[in-house]
């Protein structure tokens, strides 16, 4: 099965691992290209999809289709330019051709010490092998242009896997529980958002982070420091850790008896999904 990807600017083309972030380079967050834009108007990578994600500051956008999800993530750090040099032209939840003008990009707008650098990755879904077939590659290229086509081999479900699916039905809640708690408590930051794929916070005392319970959070990918910011990279699941932890700080729950408590309900609906199993064979 091969699903094409294709140029949304004008632009030269680079392997993801020369981009100037090292999130992005390790392909940490996805696997595939950058760009640099040369045009003001970005369309849709994908034909026959939907836009499934925009990010409030209108620098990221999530386009899906049956297969797999793709990100492209205009610039670097674009986050803090507030959404102001872009301007949409389509709307979450549109449905999309490679030629649907997405958005608008003031290039004039844009300070020149912060990069264009466009990511352009894929998310896999519902699959477990995929091969990238670059077509263009360290060279200029025109929007619409054939950028890479990727080769599917579709993955069997088993039983395994849904009992994996199964136990993590609440994995967004656990991870923002113990987020929280690694950053030295739900009181240790003054604000917190996110962008594409990295959670932020504002953190009062650096000494009561601890960076080693954060790396080893299985969703996260990594962290980064910027002052005192602090950059926890997640990737396209952000927005859902970032609302869990919505929901324990304007709640004020306490994040150690929350942990407690999850895992009291996580391990009781266990036994019980055991339990009507088991009833079912019988």
């Amino acid at each position: 099965m091969k699903v094409n990807v294709y140029s949304p600017f004008d632009g030269y083309v680079k392997k993801i691992e020369e981009i100037s972030d090292s999130a992005f380079a390790s392909k940490s967050l996805g696997d595939c290209v950058f760009i640099i834009p040369e045009n003001n108007i970005m369309t849709s990578p994908l034909d026959n999809a939907k836009i499934e994600l925009i990010a409030d500051t209108k620098h990221a956008y999530y386009f899906s289709n049956k297969y797999f999800n793709l990100l492209v993530h205009v610039g670097l750090d674009t986050v803090n330019l507030e959404g102001k040099p872009f301007e949409l032209l389509k709307t979450l939840g549109d449905k999309v051709s490679k030629k649907s003008e997405i958005m608008k990009l003031d290039k004039s707008s844009i300070s020149s010490h912060i990069s264009l650098e466009t990511s352009i990755l894929i998310e896999t879904l519902n699959f477990k092998k995929y091969k990238i077939n670059l077509k263009k590659i360290n060279q200029t290229v025109k929007q619409g242009d054939l950028l890479f086509e990727i080769d599917f081999e579709r993955k069997e479900v088993n039983t395994s896997d849904l009992v994996k699916m199964d136990r993590e039905i609440n994995k967004y809640v656990d991870t923002a529980q113990k987020i929280l708690s690694a950053i030295g408590g739900k009181e240790n930051q003054t604000n917190f958002y996110n962008c594409m794929t990295r959670l932020r916070f504002k953190i009062r005392n650096k000494d009561l982070v601890d960076e080693t319970k954060i790396k080893n959070i299985s969703i996260v990918k990594g962290i980064n420091w910027a002052g005192q910011e602090l950059q926890i990279i997640i990737g396209g699941e952000v927005y859902k850790v970032r609302q869990e932890c919505s929901n324990i700080i304007e709640n004020n729950l306490d994040v150690k008896e929350e942990i407690k408590k999850f895992h009291l309900r996580k391990n009781l609906h266990q036994l019980l999904h055991q339990f009507y199993f088991q009833l079912f064979l019988y």
